[in-house]
């Protein structure tokens, strides 16, 4: 029996257990004991939902970073826009791809988990640092209202990505 990862595609050949960590992308996904039939919300060039809103996942990255990796997955939504739905650990985040000039002049190693920092006319928590394949460094900020920032720091550049933060019981394969 084969069946196909269903975060990355990578084919398992004969699975043994129920629960099975795919060797590609180190995954995790269950089978139904009696028929081991895979279970995943999100699947690639199928619809899913994140509230009432229908998308549809086009390809699937992962990328490490210096305390594990980061499952992004390119969106588009019925509207042709596209999405950039984030997944690490229990944090999922669905962001704009549209990159934002900041005025304000930032330093990547000022800015110190828990630290506060206004932008964009709002006040923010820096909530994560990374440094995502050894030259990109990301720092996330949230605020009360579950809104994202993501500053990512590239050649004497900062690139601003908006989004939200996301709860898993938002994501799901009917309307």
């Amino acid at each position: 029996m084969k069946v196909k990862c269903p975060q990355c595609g990578a084919t398992i050949e004969n699975p043994e257990q129920t629960l099975i960590t795919c060797g590609f992308c180190s995954s995790s996904f269950m089978l139904e004991p009696e028929t081991k039939k895979e279970h995943s919300l999100i699947q690639l060039n199928k619809p899913f939902y994140i509230k009432t809103e229908a998308f549809i996942a086009l390809k699937f990255t992962q990328n490490p970073h210096d305390e594990g990796a980061r499952l992004d997955y390119l969106l588009k939504d019925n509207l042709g826009n596209e999405f950039c739905l984030m997944i690490e650990d229990e944090d999922i985040a669905l962001v704009q791809p549209t990159l934002i000039t900041l005025k304000e002049k930032l330093n990547w190693s000022s800015l110190l988990p828990n630290s506060q920092i206004e932008l964009l006319d709002k006040q923010w928590l820096v909530t994560q640092k990374r440094a995502l394949n050894g030259k990109y460094r990301q720092t996330y900020l949230s605020n009360q209202s579950a809104e994202l920032v993501i500053l990512s720091f590239e050649n004497n550049r900062i690139y601003c990505q908006q989004g939200k933060w996301l709860d898993a019981y938002e994501i799901r394969h009917e309307n």
